[in-house]
C-alpha cells in the first residue's frame, strides 16, 4: 500500500511542543594581554576549529578596505613558502585556512582534523610572523577584484544595495562602502608590510576553539596568544551617521530590463540585548530563498 493511502487526512497530526536544546557553555579565560579564549571542546568529534576575531579599530572605508585586503594577502605566501607551497602544505593536511573581512571584524578561521591541529597552528604562526605580501599575487587579486566590480556594476540589485548603504551610512564609513576600482587600483603592495608592522603585535580580541582538542594543543594555542603585546580593542563609540529624512532615491541604469527596490531604516545595533531575537525574527519573516537562488542560476 502506498504511504499516501495510509494517511487519514481528516485527522490532524499531533501537535508536540519542541523541547529547548541544552546548549554547551564555553570554558572562558582571559589572558594577561586581554585576549579572551573560549573553548567549546567535545571529545566525540574528530574536527578542530579555531576562529580568531579582530574587531575593527577604524570606521574609515579607505583604511578598513586596506586592512581587508591585507588579511586576504596573509594567505598568499610567507618568507619561507610561496603561495603555492603554502596552499599545498595546508591541502596536504586536509585543512582550511581562511582570511575574511567585514565592516566590524577581520577573521582568521582554521578547520582541520584534530591530529593536525598542531601542524596547522605552526603554519598560522609562520603566516603571522613572516608574511611575504608578494607583488605578483597582489596584482592577481587586484585585477580579480576590479573585474568582479565591473560585473557587479551591471546588476541593478548591486546598484540598489550600494545606493541604500551610501544614503544610510555615507560612503566614508565602511558600512556604506561599495567596491571602487579607483581605490583598489591605488593600493600598492608596498603598503601592506608597513600597515602590518603596526598591527603585528596586536592579537585578536577573541579566540574561539571548538571540537576535539588535546590539552597540549590548547596549551600551545594559549602560549601563542599570550605572545601578543595586547589585543585588538573593541570600538566602543558609535560612528556618526548622516541625518536624513525619509526619501526616495532613484538611480537609472540605461538598457536594463529589470528594476531593483531596496527599503531600509535604522534599527538596534548588535550590542543591544534584543539583537539576536531581532535577527531570528527577520529570518523567520524573510523565509528561505533557495528556490529563488536556483531560479537565478537557471536564468543566468
Amino acid at each position: 500500500m502506498h504511504i499516501a493511502a495510509m494517511l487519514d487526512r481528516q485527522i490532524a497530526p499531533p501537535a508536540i511542543r519542541p523541547s529547548l536544546p541544552k546548549l554547551r557553555r564555553p570554558e572562558r579565560e582571559f589572558l594577561s594581554n586581554g585576549i579572551e579564549l573560549s573553548c567549546f571542546l567535545s571529545g566525540d568529534q574528530s574536527i578542530t576549529e579555531l576562529e580568531l576575531i579582530f574587531p575593527a579599530a577604524e570606521t574609515s572605508s579607505a583604511i578598513r578596505q586596506r586592512e581587508g585586503f591585507l588579511f586576504r594577502m596573509l594567505g598568499e605566501g610567507t618568507q619561507k613558502k610561496s603561495a603555492k607551497q603554502l596552499a599545498d602544505a595546508i591541502s596536504f593536511l586536509g585543512a582550511t585556512l581562511e582570511f575574511s573581512h567585514n565592516p566590524d571584524f577581520d577573521l582568521i578561521h582554521i578547520s582541520c582534523l584534530s591530529r593536525y591541529f598542531n601542524p596547522m597552528l605552526e603554519i598560522l604562526e609562520e603566516v603571522w610572523s613572516s608574511p611575504a605580501f608578494p607583488e605578483k599575487e597582489w596584482k592577481t587579486l587586484q585585477e580579480t577584484q576590479i573585474n568582479q566590480n565591473d560585473i557587479q556594476l551591471q546588476k541593478t540589485s548591486f546598484l540598489a544595495s550600494r545606493l541604500l548603504k551610501q544614503k544610510l551610512y555615507s560612503p566614508e564609513l565602511d558600512y556604506g562602502y561599495a567596491p571602487d576600482a579607483a581605490l583598489i587600483s591605488g593600493i600598492k603592495a608596498e603598503e601592506f608590510p608597513v600597515l602590518f608592522s603596526k598591527m603585528k603585535s596586536t592579537g585578536p580580541a577573541l579566540a574561539i576553539l571548538s571540537g576535539n582538542a588535546e590539552e597540549e594543543a590548547v596549551t600551545r594555542l594559549r602560549q601563542w596568544l599570550s605572545s601578543f603585546a595586547a589585543c585588538r580593542q573593541i570600538r566602543r563609540e558609535k560612528p556618526e551617521l548622516p541625518s536624513s529624512d525619509a526619501c526616495i532615491f532613484w538611480a537609472e541604469k540605461a538598457g536594463s530590463n529589470q528594476s531593483s527596490l531596496r527599503i531600509g531604516h535604522y534599527t538596534i545595533d548588535s550590542r543591544h540585548p534584543d539583537s539576536a531575537m531581532l535577527s531570528l525574527t527577520l529570518e523567520i519573516f524573510g523565509g528561505y530563498f533557495g528556490s529563488r537562488l536556483m531560479n537565478n542560476i537557471r536564468e543566468d
